[in-house]
């Protein structure tokens, strides 16, 4: 069993530039509780010292009917052989992991609906995003994927319009530093040949203001990491079927919006060789979030859900 607590806010947070912006959440040896705040807005939490993280937990993950399949050069990027375009990561009583628009994104050769197109296993994969984001890599994941090719970057309120200035700090920020020791790719670590990019912003309304950071954000990691082979643009976690979960609160920090998958979409087109838009995961359960405003921090057993809905893809898509 895989037993680690949830990240403490790194030292090197942001100022956000949210107008309702809250903390992020903090870090306990007890069950998690309010206070702090969390990446969505409002009340954060403290983290449980006792995070189940073994892949074997209740439910566990299945692929649906017809696999993960997505051959190298798959035109069009559909997720399932079987026409289908989900992924049924479910968990106890869970529903579909991830969605995605069968061929939405395709671009050419390549297919920039998913991992194909490469040619071989990556490496040593990146991911890079917010507190949820250290949730999930640290619930278990690692232990369903190959974790010596795994490594993460997160930093609490970290939204494009920061990422997409080279000097910000976040590009300097450790590996997955909290609580330590920092895990990295068993090898290459400083050159990964994929990055997931978990990209968030609360504040822009349109796809346009997306693209403008989202293509900075690319030019930034080719410049930091010319190593890259594929850089998979990627959102947090949706409610099930895309509809609001009341843990959202008004915030509605449970859903993505349309002109964020259209700005990903976007820009994944400009670089048909490079970049790609990641599927569109979802929360088997809206239980998965915390409740009260505080989503899209996750539960311990909704990160551990979560863990288990992306550890099944990437497991079949290393």
């Amino acid at each position: 069993m895989f037993v680690r607590p949830l990240p403490r806010m790194p030292a090197v947070l942001a100022l956000c530039v949210l107008a309702a912006c809250g903390n992020d959440a903090s870090s306990s040896t007890t069950n998690r509780a309010s206070g702090g705040a969390s990446d969505g807005g409002g009340a954060g939490h403290a983290d449980s010292g006792d995070r189940a993280g073994a892949a074997g937990s209740s439910g566990g993950t299945t692929l649906g009917a017809g696999g993960a399949g997505l051959g190298p050069g798959a035109a069009g990027g559909a997720l399932s052989a079987s026409g289908g375009a989900s992924l049924a990561g479910t968990s106890a009583g869970g529903s579909a992991g991830v969605s995605s628009g069968a061929g939405a994104a395709g671009n050419g050769a390549a297919g920039n609906g998913g991992s194909g197109g490469t040619g071989s296993p990556f490496g040593c994969t990146l991911v890079i995003g917010v507190s949820p984001t250290g949730q999930w890599f640290d619930s278990g994941f690692l232990q369903i994927v190959d974790g010596s090719r795994w490594e993460s970057v997160w930093v609490a309120h970290h939204y494009t319009n920061y990422w997409a200035d080279p000097a910000d700090s976040g590009w300097n920020q450790a590996f997955d530093p909290y609580p330590g020791p920092p895990h990295t790719c068993a090898q290459n670590a400083n050159l990964p040949d994929r990055v997931l990019f978990v990209a968030v912003n609360w504040s822009y309304t349109t796809a346009a203001e997306w693209e403008v950071d989202l293509s900075k954000i690319v030019a930034n990691l080719r410049a930091k990491y010319p190593s890259l082979r594929q850089i998979e643009l990627m959102t947090l976690t949706r409610a099930p079927g895309n509809v609001v979960c009341a843990a959202g609160g008004s915030s509605n920090e449970t859903i993505i919006p349309a002109w964020v998958d259209a700005a990903i979409a976007a820009t994944a087109a400009k670089y048909p060789n490079l970049v790609v838009p990641a599927p569109k995961f979802e929360v088997p359960k809206c239980s998965d979030f915390m409740q009260g405003g505080l989503a899209p921090q996750y539960t311990d057993a909704g990160a551990e859900d979560v863990a288990r809905t992306l550890g099944a893809y990437y497991a079949a898509h290393p």
